[in-house]
Order: C-alpha cells, then structure tokens, then sequence
C-alpha cells in the first residue's frame, strides 16, 4: 500500500510519522487497500487560520474520500480516519451479503 502526502509546504517528520501510523492502521478494516492519499491545506480567511485535511482511500473498484478542518492537523487527521473507518465497515458489510 503506497501512502501520498501532498501539501504546499514542508511536512515536519512528526507529522509524517503520525499520518503513516494512522493511516496504516485502515488496512485491518479492509485489506484491499491500494494507495491512499494525503492532501494537506492551511487556511487563512478573514483573519481566521484552520488546518483542513482530505483523504481519499483507493481500492479495487472503489474510492473513499474523507474531509476535516481543526486548528490542528493531528486532530483532523483522527476526525478524518475515524470517517474511512465508518465507510471501510459498511462497504465490507454490503460486500457481504452477496
């Protein structure tokens, strides 16, 4: 499984490490799992700053796609896995019942 980060600026190896750990942990919900991407984004309106975060999840014949914002990235990642982990067990449960 190939994990891509993408982001406008320089990913701190803190970061990095958490976004592996996190995201590698999807694989023990469903094993189909081919690459995930990361897209990193800080945000900056009307003098309001927010750190938003997508992932989208490939898998043979399907894609997952999750989106947070928070004014850190370490919490929307987790907002952000937690998502996957919803949509990975109802598409296993439809899976199974065929």
């Amino acid at each position: 499984m190939k994990i891509l980060i993408n982001a406008p600026f320089p990913v701190k190896e803190h970061l990095r490490d958490l976004i592996h750990e996190k995201v590698q942990k999807l694989t023990t919900f469903y094993h189909r799992i081919d690459r995930i991407d990361v897209y990193l984004r800080r945000e900056i309106k009307d003098h309001e700053s927010g750190n938003s975060l997508e992932l989208r999840v490939h898998a043979p014949h399907k894609e997952f796609f999750a989106a947070e914002k928070s004014s850190d990235f370490e919490s929307a990642l987790s907002e952000a896995v937690e998502k996957i982990r919803v949509q990975l067990l109802k598409h296993k449960s439809k899976l199974r019942r065929f």
